[in-house]
């Protein structure tokens, strides 16, 4: 991808996307984790730059003719060089053209009007902003977004009250709102797919909470409700939690690794050993 600036930019992106933590890259190349971070974050903000000219999501969807989703194996299929780094890129990188679903390893194509743009980089931004951050955060995201910068700026002072030299949200994120409403309504899961869930779901929000300016398409909707939930049965999304079992039940299981003489262990493995414990404290669904 003509997205490296330098051969030690290409050599960090690969090993992140081979998944090597900052620090074990740093040892490697003998600098700080926060170089490395540095520089995978400079060559983020190149990959934007290049993507917003490529829009490769966009253009395999069109293929597909206009599917609303594109795979991994899509796009693996579409490309022959560096696709390992190129998929990290694309499964980190926030925008409103599509979105990511980690449990499926999908992206959903998302809906490309600027106000929506707009509001999901919006919600995308930190809870505070310290006035001299301003400016390199809304460039980014801006860039990020490919929303103009006075567009932005207008929305977020529209999102944001001034204290002192700090900025912070006048009302909840979308990101907030949504997670209140599932813990409250549905600890047991929602079909984030489903169209009629989805229409009960909007309700809700605007009984609790009012317009808080929801996406008007599903699609972009359900991306949102996947990427705050698990995805704990075919196309049911469940509220994260502080832990889903007891320690005791954790612990019995944990012990059960230890003593095995197996060294890998595959999921279904555990569930059919523990399956009626599991079943009982509703941790595997």
């Amino acid at each position: 991808m003509p997205i490296f600036s330098n051969k030690r930019m290409e050599s960090i992106v690969q090993m992140r996307a081979r998944k090597k933590t900052l620090a074990q890259i740093g040892d490697a190349f003998g600098v700080t984790r926060e170089r490395v971070r540095q520089i995978e974050a400079k060559a983020r903000r190149k990959f934007s730059r290049y993507y917003s000219h490529i829009r490769l999501i966009t253009r395999i969807s069109a293929e597909k003719n206009g599917a609303s989703t594109v795979s991994s194996n899509d796009i693996e299929g579409y490309c022959k060089t560096n696709v390992t780094e190129l998929l990290y890129f694309l499964r980190n990188y926030e925008n409103a053209h599509y979105t990511y679903d980690e449990q499926l390893d999908i992206f959903i194509i998302g809906d490309d009007s600027l106000q929506e743009r707009v509001r999901a980089t919006i919600d995308r931004l930190p809870d505070i902003v310290n006035v001299n951050q301003l400016s390199t955060i809304l460039d980014e995201a801006g860039e990020d977004g490919d929303i103009p910068i006075g567009i932005l700026q207008k929305a977020f002072v529209e999102a944001y009250r001034l204290t002192g030299d700090v900025y912070h949200r006048t009302r909840l994120s979308l990101a907030k709102v949504y997670k209140t409403v599932l813990k409250k309504h549905y600890f047991d899961g929602i079909r984030a797919y489903d169209p009629d869930a989805l229409q009960e779901f909007r309700r809700i929000v605007i009984d609790e909470f009012g317009d808080v300016g929801m996406p008007e398409n599903d699609r972009a909707l359900t991306a949102r409700i996947s990427s705050i939930c698990i995805l704990c049965n075919r196309g049911m999304y469940m509220p994260k939690r502080a832990k889903y079992i007891s320690n005791g039940l954790a612990g019995r299981i944990l012990q059960y690794i230890d003593e095995s003489d197996l060294k890998i262990f595959l999921m279904n493995t555990l569930y059919s050993v523990f399956e009626r414990e599991l079943n009982e404290e509703g941790g595997i669904q």
